[in-house]
């Protein structure tokens, strides 16, 4: 690969994998025709909008990311609009408990979930890049 091919792929691929890429001839239209998605917007927008699982819909992943959008609404959604139709009263009963803890353990796993998946959505970016890059080698040869 040219210098400047290196150049552009250098924040869309692991640095091992851009190594491995160094020795292979690439055509520049193929390359950029890819569609090279960039970790750093993936990254971006789960932090932003990582509740809503964007990240995962943009890195591709649509059956996690409705998973994942679906555990959304059904943790915290369903549990704030209640409480806030129902406020919780003063005589604290079993039901108003079981809401509060259900919201409580839903926002703890999702914050969890969300973090690791910060991680996961941008390295899954640049394996799915250059999975992109090696079946446009193997389609050229």
């Amino acid at each position: 690969m040219k210098e400047y091919e290196l150049l552009y792929l250098k924040d869309k691929l692991n640095t091992e994998d851009l190594m491995f890429l160094k020795d292979k001839s690439l055509d520049e239209k193929a390359l950029l025709s890819l569609n090279l998605k960039s970790p750093k917007i993936g990254l971006i927008l789960g932090l932003i909008f990582g509740t809503l699982a964007i990240d995962r819909f943009y890195k591709g992943d649509y059956l996690l990311g409705a998973i994942r959008l679906f555990l959304f609404l059904f943790g915290y959604a369903i549990p704030f609009i209640y409480m806030s139709i129902y406020p919780v009263s003063s005589d604290f009963t079993d039901n108003d408990f079981v809401l509060v803890l259900w919201f409580l353990i839903s926002i703890v796993l999702m914050v969890i979930w969300q973090i690791v998946d910060w991680f996961l959505v941008y390295r899954g970016i640049k394996k799915d890049n250059f999975q992109k890059i090696l079946t446009t080698i193997k389609d050229e040869n």
